[in-house]
């Protein structure tokens, strides 16, 4: 096995840590997981590079693009879930603040 597949698998290994979290609602993981992912990757392809990739990194890299959408997916319905939250928080604010207004 050569750099590139090990650094590859190393890719992989912190895409599926990165999904556990996403999965688990470990939003902060994620992060700190995209940073040190982010370094990985470019080791991986560093620019100017031009040798190809083995067949273990394309398989890798298709893993961890397919993890990725996964992962956006969950954080769009993630998002659109706070945004609820937070409508339904404001409706009770202005409730409270019109019973406020309104009381003797």
């Amino acid at each position: 096995m050569g750099h590139q597949d090990n650094t590859a698998d190393r890719l992989l290994a912190l895409t599926r840590a990165m999904w556990t979290g996403a999965s688990d609602g470990e939003w902060e993981r994620v992060i700190e997981l995209e940073a040190e992912r982010r370094t990985v990757m470019d080791g991986l392809f560093p620019v100017g590079a031009t040798a190809p990739a083995s067949e273990r990194t394309e398989a890798a890299m298709r893993e961890v693009l397919d993890m990725d959408k996964r992962t956006m997916e969950l954080l769009e319905q993630q998002h659109g879930e706070v945004g609820r939250q937070l409508r339904e928080l404001a409706s009770r604010r202005k409730a409270r603040a019109a019973y406020a207004a309104n009381s003797p």
